[in-house]
């Protein structure tokens, strides 16, 4: 790339500096500012240059729980509205993902909930929650810290409802965590994501992959330069649901 860019993405850990015989997977949340335009051609020249090979995680149906919250509607009937936000992201950034020089496979987030092992990591998720309250607390930790900030951009604060929103972002977590577990088969060493994972999934980490022989190990990187993230935005949604 010969791009002159304002943001230059970094690695948090100054430990870390050597990769290029690694692997890595490139996670990307639908919606999300810092997957897109100027802060998604950084993280490519970032995965080009530290990489031997990269695969690209497009986490888009997990986002029907995300675009209920604010609605009446059940999280599944926003199912294909989440589908149509993945296509329209792998569509829009296909001119900067090509440029990955090992970019060695897309894989969206229903390969997960149809793998033979997720309802397996589900089970076992569910169980560790049911037992133990200290990863049930860590749960709840990142759900109402999350819901704390949501809740001051919704259209009609004095209406949200703060329990049905609970359940809702507890699915979501729990789902997550369950299809977290299964990335080690993706064979790559490491796993990029602008932001640090939440407490649930740093958990779950401990608990389910950090003593699995083929582990995969997160990188927590940043954007240099740069303001805070924009509230997560879906084009589909507001064009079916949000137009008055």
């Amino acid at each position: 790339m010969s791009r002159k860019l304002k943001l230059k993405m970094v690695f948090k850990e100054k430990s870390i500096q050597e990769f290029s015989s690694g692997s890595c997977l490139l996670t990307i949340s639908v919606g999300q500012d810092y997957h897109e335009n100027e802060r998604f051609i950084s993280t490519v020249e970032l995965a080009n240059e530290n990489f031997k090979s990269c695969k690209i995680l497009v986490v888009d149906t997990l986002q029907r729980y995300t675009m209920s919250l604010d609605s009446e509607m059940m999280s599944d009937d926003f199912y294909v509205h989440s589908l149509k936000e993945g296509d329209s992201w792998l569509l829009r950034n296909k001119k900067y993902y090509s440029e990955l020089n090992c970019l060695a496979e897309v894989v969206r987030w229903d390969f997960w909930l149809k793998h033979t092992q997720y309802q397996y990591f589900h089970n076992l998720v569910k169980t560790e929650l049911e037992q133990d309250e200290t990863y049930k607390a860590l749960f709840d930790k990142t759900i109402n810290f999350y819901l704390d900030r949501y809740r001051l951009r919704v259209r009609n604060p004095m209406m949200f409802n703060r329990d049905r929103a609970y359940k809702i972002c507890f699915s979501y977590v729990h789902e997550e965590c369950a299809a977290y577990c299964l990335w080690p088969e993706t064979g790559c060493d490491f796993e990029l994501y602008p932001v640090r994972r939440n407490a649930a999934m740093i958990e779950t980490y401990k608990r389910f992959i950090l003593d699995d022989a083929k582990k995969i190990y997160p990188i927590d990187i940043q954007f240099r330069k740069d303001g805070s993230a924009k509230p997560q935005k879906f084009d589909f949604l507001e064009e079916d649901f949000l137009v008055e």
